[in-house]
């Protein structure tokens, strides 16, 4: 049997109207707010309620911030654009561009955004309910002083329990012949690499990286997947930890970058604060964990002080004698001598819990750079921070 595809009517259409004039109900996840708006609204000539409707939304530059896609029946799905023009080591001129799909079922949109609308207003949350099916950025590079230019892009596609993750790089005009690729699917709980997965093309595959299936994210999407590798690390995958990456800090809060709390056992990012480089997300993910583990050891040392910790102790007991003791003793004493640093910085900064802490977070932010020296000399058109 020959199917025809659906040829859609044009219903409306509207394009560059101010979006301060925008009533429609488009779900946008972006938290920077457009300055205009188009709209495309199709319509099945045999069927009248399904309606595809293609909202984008526009910077004052008249360049695309995000597109809403809305189409009866299936996931609402969003695109989103970012764009950034810099200099890398005063010899290359950088031209960013990322583009990032989300997807959010219907039944998720309805008990979410509809449900709790006013709840999420409050809390100034807006990617509730999504999900990141792909992304892609993009480096147009060109050298200042001979003008050589290269396109390298990143490239991650979501899936069940693997996750694809490619990096490319082409001359520009584009040679096949010197095209570089590495391309390998990730599982998408631990992070770990499937090493029968690994495709390459003018590139050695990294051997030593054990952070190589992190490599590929963003920045800031980075946040809660290192936590979550450095929580497996530390052998703490079933203490229930949270990792909350929207904390909205209070006025004294400002500079803070995330913290620990024992009352429900969570990991909270600064929802504003943007990390310059991958390796500081690692250095504040594994600093953060160090805490988790911390406040582990106490609880199963003293019996918990907090819900959160009631419950590990509860759950995993006292613990063994021997030298894990002996470093519980040494945290139950820091704890029960807490100084908050808006009580006294100096205290806090030199307590046995922060030294650690920062002993950690430096160790590892220097094994994440030292590991990732390969894949980065192999792709030296991506900036070194991206990866």
């Amino acid at each position: 049997m020959h199917n025809m595809s659906i040829k859609y009517s044009l219903v409306s259409k509207i394009t560059g109207k101010n979006f301060a004039e925008y009533n429609g109900s488009a779900l946008r996840v972006s938290t920077k707010t457009p300055m205009f708006y188009d709209e495309v609204v199709l319509q099945n000539p045999q069927n009248s309620k399904d309606i595809r409707k293609i909202t984008t939304f526009r910077d004052k530059y008249g360049q695309i911030s995000e597109r809403a896609f809305d189409y009866f029946g299936n996931s609402y799905r969003n695109r989103l654009y970012e764009r950034k023009d810099f200099v890398v080591n005063d010899e290359e001129w950088v031209e960013m561009t990322k583009v990032k799909d989300l997807l959010m079922s219907r039944a998720a949109k309805k008990e979410i955004y509809d449900d709790a609308r006013e709840l999420l207003e409050y809390f100034k949350i807006t990617a509730a309910g999504w999900w990141q099916s792909n992304s892609v950025t993009h480096y147009l590079s060109k050298n200042l002083e001979n003008g050589k230019k290269f396109l390298s892009s990143v490239f991650t596609q979501s899936g069940n329990k693997t996750d694809l993750h490619k990096f490319t790089e082409d001359t520009l005009p584009v040679n096949n012949a010197q095209k570089k690729k590495l391309e390998f699917k990730i599982d998408n709980k631990t992070y770990e690499v499937k090493k029968r997965s690994i495709k390459t093309q003018n590139v050695t595959a990294p051997q030593k990286d054990s952070f190589l299936g992190l490599r590929a994210l963003e920045i800031q999407d980075a946040r809660e997947p290192m936590a979550r590798f450095f929580i497996r690390r530390r052998d703490l995958e079933n203490t229930d930890l949270i990792i909350n990456t929207n904390y909205l800090p209070l006025p004294n809060e400002k500079n803070i970058i995330a913290f620990y709390s024992d009352e429900n056992g969570s990991i909270n990012y600064n929802k504003f604060y943007d990390f310059g480089s991958k390796s500081s997300v690692a250095n504040t993910a594994s600093h953060e964990t160090e805490h988790a583990w911390q406040w582990y050891l106490d609880a199963r040392n003293t019996g918990g002080k907090t819900p959160y910790t009631t419950m590990i102790y509860k759950k995993f007991g006292d613990l063994p004698e021997g030298a894990i003791r002996h470093e519980a003793d040494k945290y139950s004493d820091a704890i029960m001598n807490y100084v908050s640093v808006t009580e006294d910085f100096q205290k806090y900064h030199d307590s046995l819990l922060e030294e650690k802490a920062r002993d950690m977070g430096k160790a590892v932010a220097h094994e994440y750079n030292f590991q990732g020296r390969e894949i980065r000399n192999q792709f030296q058109h991506i900036p070194p921070e991206e990866l």
